[in-house]
């Protein structure tokens, strides 16, 4: 039993005495100071009457704390937070969704401010919280949800637009637009699912990541782009963004990623590259197999449409003793033409293909220009059913497994 009230608790503790009560230990201590983890306490329950005046930040303690491991969470708190902590759409508050971000809640009776003395304002409500599984970025998620929670009554679009100063209205919109089934843009955060809410929140990262990249100092400074090189799961902080971005329009398109084919291993060397560039690299790669990805007739006579990436070892590719890493994005379709193929990364040029596409023929002159950048080369191969992009990186631009 922690008691922050020094007369409370020396009360408190005269009656466990006076009882003869063996199993309640009392702590005069500040909850909110209090660690469990230095009295050994890993995995335990915790009940109580809170302070309202305190019991959001109690709550969030105990809902956020990596020090130990509190399974269930039972408290007395005022029923207008308790209720808030259980809203969902299309009245969901930042308490509600941020609270289902570590663990689901339930609200189970009202208390009169009757059955108190001296009695409060408000009335109460007896709530509890079974913790759950928390992903890895709960503190970025949290305040990503914080901030579109700033203006409650806006639209997710214009919340958008409020935390993203750096874009301009038409870039964000075009950019989350693309990317974003429209009702959900035009819902405010109350009414919006936590699905759609991670699904925002994606867009909201690659925005961020995009934006920083373009507007980086360094690259007005030196008047071309600057690498900004760090540690990296090629996978996981690079492609896997991209496909999650890009997904739901593949899926609009029935075009299917491959597992079978598409092989970057969880344990993937670690790269040193610059994130926000080489994110735009498959960005570019994946808006391509949007475009161009058609259906093909195998030999066996079924029909497949689909894109599959993934990334080999080119012994000795650079020179005798410096090998490459091949990185690859490959899509169902027709072969371009031969007398175009050395041709696709210039600046500007548009294959025959692409006459009634939408683009500006830049994105693979980008792409060529950001992985000689990191000392690369690009290229492209037709294969059997179609199309495979690719770059090549020095292997020295990773730092072993």
């Amino acid at each position: 039993c922690v008691e922050k009230d020094q007369l409370l608790a020396f009360q408190l503790e005269e009656k466990v005495v006076r009882d003869n009560i063996s199993n309640i230990t009392l702590i005069n201590d500040d909850i909110l100071k209090f660690d469990p983890s230095e009295k050994g306490l890993r995995q335990f329950d915790v009940a109580g009457s809170l302070p309202f005046n305190i019991s959001k930040k109690i709550i969030r303690y105990f809902l956020t704390t990596e020090n130990s491991d509190p399974k269930e969470l039972h408290f007395i708190i005022q029923q207008e937070v308790a209720e808030s902590y259980c809203s969902s759409s299309p009245r969901a508050t930042y308490l509600g969704n941020m609270a289902n971000v570590y663990a689901e809640s339930v609200l189970h009776f009202k208390i009169p401010r009757s059955h108190f003395k001296p009695t409060p304002s408000v009335d109460a409500s007896f709530i509890s919280f079974k913790r759950k599984e928390t992903r890895k970025d709960h503190q970025q998620y949290c305040h990503f949800l914080k901030q579109m929670y700033r203006n409650p009554r806006k639209t997710a679009k214009n919340n958008l637009r409020s935390i993203i100063p750096s874009a301009s209205p038409t870039l964000l919109d075009q950019k989350v637009l693309e990317e974003t089934k429209n009702d959900v843009l035009s819902k405010r955060p109350s009414e919006l699912e936590q699905e759609e809410f991670e699904t925002l929140e994606k867009h909201y990262n690659n925005m961020r990541l995009f934006l920083e990249t373009l507007l980086r100092r360094s690259h007005f400074d030196q008047g071309r782009l600057v690498l900004r090189t760090k540690s990296c799961n090629m996978k996981k902080d690079v492609v896997q963004p991209q496909l999650d971005r890009f997904a739901e329009r593949f899926r609009q398109l029935d075009i299917v990623l491959d597992d079978k084919f598409s092989v970057i291993p969880e344990e993937e060397i670690i790269s040193v590259v610059d994130v926000g560039l080489m994110a735009q690299v498959y960005a570019n790669f994946f808006s391509n197999a949007l475009k161009y990805t058609e259906e093909v007739i195998t030999e066996t006579g079924g029909k497949n449409k689909y894109i599959a990436y993934g990334r080999e070892v080119m012994h000795n590719f650079f020179r005798q003793g410096k090998d490459g890493i091949k990185y690859n994005v490959f899509s169902t379709g027709p072969h371009m033409k031969p007398e175009e193929q050395g041709k696709l990364f210039q600046e500007g040029f548009k294959g025959s293909n692409a006459v009634h596409k939408s683009g500006t023929g830049h994105g693979l002159a980008f792409i060529k220009y950001i992985v000689e950048l990191h000392g690369g080369v690009v290229g492209y191969e037709p294969t059997n059913y179609g199309n495979n992009f690719y770059f090549i990186l020095p292997k020295e631009n990773w730092e072993g497994t």
